[in-house]
């Protein structure tokens, strides 16, 4: 017959001492000590507390207290580049794979219907408007056709094929497009059936804005102007990733990254060169958008719109920026567009995809 031997008083004292360390150790801890986890589990636990959205992108953790004026959706449509004149509103419709125009001001208060102008949408950025011919040039999805066709309608003219196109200005009759060639980029002028090269340069071009004769490319690492005429290339400002050209006054406008690159800044140049001025911080990398004077942008940390009018960026006389909107619907901005009816974005993904208006005044 065997017999147990009863743990002795010491070997008692020993586990006792273990177990209460091993639960002190999981107090401190949690049930699970992430820390040291891999960079997978770290995303997945960033995913589902909150911090990323599905797609690794930085989200709103707290749910926002909308302010400013409240957006008014005009139409579900995921659109990825807007452009007005003065009573529609253009967009492309990933659904649809389509154009559309939407009516402003519909007469009688009737309910806006969008029209369908043609089919394949505009790529991001990819969408101008010439008043001066009533004529919409876009990028078509994937990116690799140009098409031209009338606001009103008609069939679209293809007018570049065959390359890898960045962004499009349709200004006084002439389609402008930039294109990435291996590491550098080109621009190029269309006029009717018409081809000139105007400029070639180093980095891949982010941007385009025409204004005149003058124009202006934001790429990898500079802001460039050159003009309509072949000519030169002038450097208005070197750095790091460039992108969103936009034209106003004697200022040219973009962003760019910033040293962390968790946020982008806005920055300005004047058009003949000289200093580059910071207009704000902690801009989202997103498309912006300037009106008699006033800039506009969305806020990298909220769903939020933000403005700043002219003025001297430097030795802080510029006045704060302005909150236009604050509304969760802002959290993930396609496109802006701003005109004297107010500034209309593009937000959202699927179900959730919106174009809306904020009213400015």
């Amino acid at each position: 017959m065997s017999t147990t031997r009863a743990p002795s008083a010491c070997t008692r004292l020993a586990v006792a001492a273990l177990t209460l360390a091993f639960a002190a150790a999981c107090a401190r801890r949690g049930p699970r000590d992430l820390s040291q986890g891999s960079a997978a589990e770290l995303n997945r636990a960033a995913i589902d507390a909150g911090r990323l959205d599905d797609r690794g992108r930085p989200h709103v953790v707290a749910a926002p207290i909308a302010m400013g004026t409240t957006p008014r959706v005009l139409v579900r449509a995921e659109a990825r580049a807007l452009a007005t004149d003065a009573e529609r509103l253009y967009f492309g419709d990933a659904a649809g794979d389509a154009l559309s125009a939407l009516e402003k001001r519909p007469a009688g208060g009737a309910a806006r219907e969008p029209t369908r102008i043609a089919r394949r949408a505009p790529t991001p950025g990819g969408l101008s408007f010439d008043a001066d011919d009533g004529a919409l040039a876009w990028i078509a999805s994937p990116g690799d056709v140009v098409l031209r066709a009338p606001a009103g309608g008609g069939a679209p003219t293809t007018i570049r094929d065959r390359a890898i196109f960045t962004d499009v200005v349709a200004s006084a009759g002439d389609v402008f497009v930039t294109e990435a060639r291996g590491t550098g980029g080109v621009l190029t002028r269309i006029t009717g059936t018409t081809a000139a090269e105007l400029a070639s340069f180093e980095g891949t071009p982010r941007g385009l804005a025409v204004d005149g004769d003058a124009i202006y490319v934001a790429t990898s690492s500079g802001l460039l102007a050159t003009t309509r005429a072949r000519g030169g290339v002038a450097s208005l400002a070197s750095g790091a990733a460039f992108a969103s050209p936009l034209v106003d006054g004697p200022w040219v406008y973009a962003t760019r990254a910033e040293p962390s690159g968790r946020s982008r800044a806005l920055v300005r140049v004047k058009r003949t060169g000289g200093a580059l001025e910071t207009v704000a911080r902690g801009v989202r990398d997103a498309p912006i958008a300037v009106h008699r004077g006033v800039v506009y942008w969305f806020d990298a940390e909220r769903p939020a719109l933000l403005a700043s009018p002219a003025g001297d960026a430097r030795q802080g006389a510029r006045r704060a920026p302005r909150l236009v909107s604050a509304d969760p619907s802002l959290e993930h901005p396609n496109a802006i567009t701003v005109d004297d009816d107010g500034a209309f974005v593009a937000t959202g993904h699927g179900d959730d995809a919106r174009i809306a208006v904020i009213a400015l005044r």
